[in-house]
């Protein structure tokens, strides 16, 4: 069998709308932090639109937790969902996070991978 399966094939468009800013950004590698470095746990910046809303209204749903989750050690980790972290933008926070959920979305193609990839 061929063909595109949308809902487990992930097309990597070879130009994204922040493709510029993401080279200015992330293009040497010493802008780029080693996960152990980084202060964000996980984070997921999206809407309900799209073939996974099913699985983008679990990720963007309240979650109580009693304390931040954390490493062995005493580097604390925060969590975003669908925000920012404080006083960044979106290329900020993504190059701060150890790992960005990217579930399906309203094309066939998904331009948040090409953007977690260079952060």
């Amino acid at each position: 069998m061929t063909g595109y399966r949308v809902d487990q094939d992930v097309v990597i468009p070879a130009r994204t709308c922040l493709q510029d800013k993401l080279r200015d950004t992330y293009g040497d590698l010493h802008n780029v932090l080693p996960s152990r470095k980084r202060s964000i746990l996980v984070a997921f910046k999206g809407s309900y639109n799209g073939a996974g809303s099913g699985l983008r209204r679990k990720l963007v749903c309240d979650r109580q937790m009693p304390s931040k989750p954390r490493l062995s050690d005493a580097h604390r980790l925060h969590r975003y969902w669908n925000e920012f972290k404080p006083g960044s933008d979106y290329l900020g926070t993504i190059g701060d996070t150890v790992f960005c959920p990217v579930p399906g979305g309203t094309t066939g193609w998904a331009t948040r991978t090409i953007d977690v990839v260079y952060a």
